[in-house]
C-alpha cells in the first residue's frame, strides 16, 4: 500500500524572521563545566582576572597560563577595592580596629588604609587642594 505525502509544514514566523545567533559558536565558547582555572594579574591595578576551561581544553589553559607567567611576576600589589571608607571620614586607630575584628591573615594594604589615600585604577591621582573652611 503506498504512503501518502505528508502535508507541508505550517510556520508561524513572518517572512523578514532572522533566527537568533547562538552565542556559543558565535563566540566560540564550549559550554562544557569549568575544570581548570588560569588567573591572570591586571598590570596596571594588580586585579585577578580568573580565565576558566574545562576538561577538554586542558592544552589551551596550559598555553594562556604560560603567556600571563611573566605578565603575573611583573604586576603591582592588588589596589584595594573595598573598604577604606571609614578612615576617610572618621579619625580612630584604625590598625587596631581592623586587627582586632579581621581574621589573623589579615596585613594593612600597602597603599594605606583611607581610601583617599589610594591610587584610581582608571585615571591618575589629581592634585589635590585643601578644602576651604565653611563658616556655621
Amino acid at each position: 500500500m503506498p504512503l501518502r505525502p505528508l502535508p507541508e509544514p505550517v510556520v508561524y514566523v513572518g517572512l523578514d524572521y532572522v533566527p537568533p545567533v547562538d552565542f556559543c559558536n558565535e563566540q566560540q565558547i564550549c559550554g562544557a563545566g569549568s575544570h581548570h582555572r588560569v588567573v591572570e594579574l591586571d598590570p596596571r591595578t594588580g586585579w585577578v582576572l580568573p580565565h576558566w576551561f574545562c576538561k577538554r581544553h586542558v592544552d589551551h589553559a596550559e598555553r594562556v597560563a604560560e603567556q600571563v607567567r611573566e605578565q603575573n611576576a611583573a604586576a603591582p600589589e592588588p589596589i584595594p577595592n573595598r573598604g577604606g571608607l571609614l578612615p576617610a571620614y572618621f579619625k580612630a586607630p584604625w590598625e587596631e580596629v581592623y586587627r582586632h575584628y579581621a581574621p589573623a591573615s589579615w596585613k594593612p594594604p600597602s597603599y594605606g588604609l583611607s581610601a583617599d589615600d589610594w591610587p584610581d585604577p582608571g585615571n591618575p591621582p589629581p592634585a589635590r587642594s585643601p578644602r576651604p573652611l565653611r563658616a556655621v
